[in-house]
Parts: structure tokens; C-alpha cells; sequence
């Protein structure tokens, strides 16, 4: 299991930290761990991921889509690309389990997350 550089405030980060430490990629955890460098007005900067800054990103973006319970699939989308399966496959599996009135959402959430 990997060991991330994050704080769960609360029972809903709690189980996200667990399923991320769980599934995160190498190269995930790393990016979470070290952050990702940018530059922005000549500065050299990292940029580094909080779980609360994650969480609201994600409630923020299904509330754009219309419906804040695919926040979950928002988050999924996210650890998808640092994951050994490609988008398709992920917008499958979404197709097969999710309810039939719901794939759509679904899987425009998932896409919002997967191209964060």
C-alpha cells in the first residue's frame, strides 16, 4: 500500500484517503506526494494537493454538471489517468454498473475528472 502526504478531515476524506493510498499509481503518489512544479510569473512554484482542495473541486464540478452525488465519479475520473486502464474501458464499466438513467452523468463526470 502507498503511503500519501494527506490528512482526511472527516469520514468522507477518511474513505477517499484509504481508496487512494489503496489504488494510487506510483506516479500519483508521487505527484501528490511532491507536488507538480509550474511556473507563474517567472516564479518557480509546486504546486501541492490537499484532500480538502480535492474534495471541493470535485462538489464544485458536479454541481456545475447538475448533480452533486457524481462527485465520486468526478474523484474516480482523477486517479483513472495515473491508472493502467484506458478512459474507454473506464467509460464502459461506468455504462455497465451505473443505473441506465444515469450513464450519461455519470460518465460526463467521470470525463471532468479524468481531463483535470
Amino acid at each position: 500500500m502507498t503511503t500519501l502526504n494527506l490528512t482526511a478531515n472527516g469520514k468522507p476524506q477518511e474513505l477517499i484517503l484509504a481508496y487512494l493510498q489503496e489504488n494510487a499509481s506510483d506516479v500519483l503518489a508521487e505527484k501528490i506526494n511532491s507536488g507538480t512544479p509550474f511556473e507563474k510569473d517567472g516564479k518557480k512554484l509546486i504546486n501541492k494537493k490537499t484532500l480538502d482542495g480535492f474534495m471541493r473541486f470535485a462538489m464544485d464540478e458536479a454541481k456545475k454538471l447538475g448533480n452533486s452525488r457524481v462527485f465520486n465519479t468526478i474523484i474516480i475520473g482523477v486517479a483513472a489517468k495515473n491508472m493502467d486502464f484506458d478512459k474507454q474501458q473506464w467509460l464502459d464499466v461506468i455504462a455497465n454498473t451505473v443505473p441506465p438513467k444515469t450513464v450519461e452523468i455519470n460518465q460526463k463526470a467521470f470525463e471532468v475528472g479524468f481531463e483535470k
